[in-house]
């Protein structure tokens, strides 16, 4: 990433959305500037201490990501990034016609009165 032109301290990812793993996995990709300053934890399993976000691991979505990354070209990550981004825009077309209200709110409320949906 060009920090010039999209000055980010860091970016997290979805694993289980965008990368369609089976499981939750999140990754989180941040400057080193940001990793220094970070709370560290006590992981005496690994014998040190290490910033991290605190919350269970599991040892197989690393390879699960690795086989990922090895199976899955650029272009396909681009193509689907592109996908996710037309159904977006649609969905935001259809609630737009809907007279939907909530801004940028990514919480829907689905619920029933008399047969009709209200949101």
């Amino acid at each position: 990433m060009n920090r010039k032109v999209n000055p980010f301290d860091s970016i997290a990812i979805s694993g289980h959305k965008f990368f369609g793993m089976d499981e939750i996995a999140g990754f989180f990709l941040t400057t080193r500037e940001v990793l220094d300053n970070q709370v560290r934890y006590d992981a005496p399993y690994l014998n040190c201490s290490m910033p991290m976000i605190n919350c269970s691991r599991s040892a197989m979505t690393p390879l699960k990501f690795w086989w990922i990354l090895q199976h899955t070209t650029k272009e396909d990550f681009t193509e689907q990034a592109a996908k996710m981004l037309d159904n977006a825009a649609w969905l935001k077309a259809e609630l737009d016609k809907m007279g939907w209200v909530r801004g940028l709110s990514l919480c829907l409320i689905q619920c029933t009165s008399g047969g009709r949906v209200l949101m």
